[in-house]
């Protein structure tokens, strides 16, 4: 049996995005559709893969912040290796759903 037609609607932002993630994993976007897809149908089941709460976002964010607004600067391991701050609230600040903490994130960022 062919390949029948179908059309969906997704927003430009969200299925822009997608299809950077699926690129990157070595897929088309509508080759990810279809393994997805298929995996549902092979299971008997919809199923979505967990990712970290906004919580847990917002709680790292908040700690960072914290620090930040301390004057760390840098996260030391015992490795050696150094994480900057600053770094990290650049990379959580689009996951935090909380609009005031993503503004007064965005406030100290811009101040330093």
């Amino acid at each position: 049996m062919g390949k029948q037609l179908k059309a969906f609607r997704f927003p430009p932002d969200v299925y822009k995005s997608f299809k950077k993630v699926a690129g990157e994993g070595g897929y088309t976007a509508t080759a990810a559709f279809t393994r997805f897809m298929m995996l549902c149908v092979g299971w008997d089941e919809l199923v979505f893969p967990s990712a970290p709460s906004a919580e847990g976002f917002e709680t790292k964010a908040r700690v960072l912040l914290d620090w930040y607004k301390k004057g760390s600067f840098w996260i030391a391991f015992e490795t050696g290796k150094n994480l900057s701050v600053q770094n990290q609230l650049l990379e959580i600040l689009l996951k935090v759903e909380d609009k005031s903490l993503r503004d007064e994130i965005e406030a100290e960022l811009k101040r330093h």
